[in-house]
């Protein structure tokens, strides 16, 4: 007959705390196990984005790349455009100065003119009249100088030429952009068929840049500050004309109603003994001799005073111009470097708009775990 084997309770003891240290570790190694996302063998972690109307699977570590080439290009772009903007708008600057300088001898000739000179005399009665206003001479000033248009008009035209360039180089950008990503993205991932909310939506992106394309969006943009300097171009020119006339000594010689009265007496005296002879037609022959010999007197006055100080005058009217030309040209350069600033601002924060919020979900393998 078998033998019974005694039994000892310590060895039941023994057996029972082996069996529940094995089962607690084994339910340790399940916890640790389903707290890792269970990725199919061999596959990586994948980002959802759409793209042209398709949905892509992205490696995610691809995700940074993909920001940083979008970041780059438009930062490129749009140091290449205000590269753009300011090569155009030194451009204009310079013809339409140059051709101001080049009317110069023009206005001087109006200027020491018997109608600029009684124009300049007669412009306060004028003015109280109604016939003229205040800052005719100024207007006419920036008028002969810049043509039929005052300075702030061909302001005008001008921010018109660079609104249609950034509205070029920003369509040109976009579609570079949209094709990079595009070579990017058939390098990089996959279509997936049937992914409807892809997590990062590169076509509302694409549209956003549209609206920042539209030229209303670049109206509100590059509404120019340099408006105020070219509303002061004419006054501040005028005044560098009137400054130069006043130190050649020609505003005590020429203006105030002293002069004037003095001339008319004379111009009368004069007149009333020519025309002593002339009987019933005294009267008339004595007002024509009299003008005669005032228009004739200030016409020998504005010769002498012209080949005194025409030079002077004319060299003042050029360094004015060349002052006016530099704060224009310093004023609409850094106008358009703050919107430069600002666009790239707008960009940016969509960039992150766009990708940032991405960087904070879960990832799974498309298809298993939507963004």
């Amino acid at each position: 007959m078998p033998r019974l084997i005694p039994f000892h309770a310590n060895q039941l003891s023994e057996r029972l705390q082996l069996t529940l240290l094995a089962g607690g570790f084994a339910l340790l190694v399940a916890l640790a196990w389903d707290a890792v996302p269970a990725h199919p063998t061999g596959s990586t972690a994948m980002a959802e984005l759409r793209f042209g109307g398709k949905a892509y699977g992205l490696p995610l570590q691809r995700l940074p790349e993909l920001e940083h080439l979008t970041r780059r290009h438009f930062q490129t772009q749009e140091a290449a455009k205000l590269r753009d903007v300011t090569a155009l708008l030194e451009q204009d600057i310079d013809t339409l100065f140059t051709q101001a300088h080049a009317r110069v001898p023009e206005l001087a000739d109006w200027y020491y003119s018997l109608g600029g000179e009684y124009t300049r005399l007669m412009l306060p009665v004028l003015v109280r009249g109604g016939v003229l206003a205040a800052d005719h001479l100024a207007e006419r000033t920036e008028r002969m100088l810049f043509g039929e248009q005052l300075l702030a008009d061909h302001l005008d035209t001008m921010r018109g030429n660079i609104e249609d360039l950034l509205l070029q180089h920003s369509i040109a950008s976009r579609r570079a952009w949209q094709a990079d990503v595009t070579t990017a993205l058939e390098g990089w991932g996959a279509v997936i068929e049937g992914a409807e909310n892809a997590g990062i939506n590169l076509d509302r992106f694409s549209q956003r840049l549209i609206g920042y394309d539209s030229p209303e969006f670049l109206a509100r943009m590059t509404v120019s500050s340099g408006a105020g300097m070219g509303a002061m171009a004419g006054p501040l020119i005028w005044q560098a004309a009137s400054r130069s006339a006043a130190a050649s000594g020609r505003a005590a010689a020429t203006r105030g109603a002293s002069r004037v009265a003095g001339r008319a007496s004379s111009a009368a005296a004069g007149g009333a003994l020519a025309c002593a002879p002339a009987g019933p037609a005294a009267v008339g022959c004595a007002l024509l001799a009299g003008g005669a010999a005032w228009l004739g007197t200030d016409w020998l006055l504005l010769r002498f005073d012209e080949a005194r100080n025409r030079q002077a005058l004319e060299a003042s009217l050029h360094t004015a111009l060349t002052a006016t030309r530099e704060a224009l040209g310093n004023d609409l350069s850094q106008h358009y470097e703050r919107i430069s600033l600002n666009r790239l601002q707008i960009l940016t924060a969509e960039i992150e708009h766009t990708f940032i919020p991405a960087y904070h979900r879960r990832h799974r393998t498309p298809g298993t775990d939507p963004l």
